[in-house]
């Protein structure tokens, strides 16, 4: 790859995950918030001896009789806020793994990038722009090099699990692997 699209690349990355920091973040101060609120009602319904304040009885003891601490944990409100602080967990973790595998995935394409020879770039860039692969002997011809270097080139970067080889017919189907077909 040429050293402007390596850079649009890096830029492009960083403004989606600037982005996706933002919501994870947004989404686990909303989950610590609901699960801290959630032990706080726990604790003041089940462990506090006066109850905690919760029974809604006006403060001469008259009126309706207070709720007990299950009908208040069953209770609408209090079901949505357990389970929005648990869905915004889960929201957060799941975002911070996306943004994670996409770092690695895209250092570990730079790192590649810039231990290939310009031949192998080149075939891999001809196998790339290709989506089902192509045989050997079409490689050979679109990339002007000879027989013998497209297979050495093949045989190295088979070594090294960037491509997969396949019998077809009198010549071999050249095949890019899962990680290297897609974008960095």
């Amino acid at each position: 790859m040429k050293p402007v699209e390596t850079g649009n690349e890096v830029k492009r990355l960083m403004s989606t995950a600037k982005r996706h920091s933002y919501v994870m973040v947004l989404a686990f101060l909303y989950a610590g918030f609901s699960l801290v609120l959630t032990l706080l009602v726990v604790y003041h319904l089940f462990w506090r001896p006066e109850g905690g304040g919760f029974g809604f009885l006006p403060p001469g003891g008259r009126g309706h009789s207070p709720l007990s601490p299950w009908a208040l944990i069953t209770s609408a409100p209090f079901v949505v806020l357990l389970a929005g602080g648990l869905i915004s967990l889960f929201a957060g973790y799941s975002i911070w793994q996306l943004t994670r595998k996409k770092e690695v995935h895209a250092a570990r394409h730079g790192v590649m990038n810039a231990l290939l020879l310009p031949n192998e770039a080149r075939l891999i860039g001809l196998l790339k722009a290709s989506e089902n692969g192509l045989t050997q002997s079409r490689l050979v011809v679109e990339s002007g090099l000879s027989k013998v270097q497209v297979h050495r080139i093949v045989k190295k970067l088979e070594s090294q699990d960037i491509l997969s080889k396949h019998k077809y017919g009198l010549t071999n189907k050249l095949v890019l692997a899962k990680d290297y077909a897609e974008p960095a």
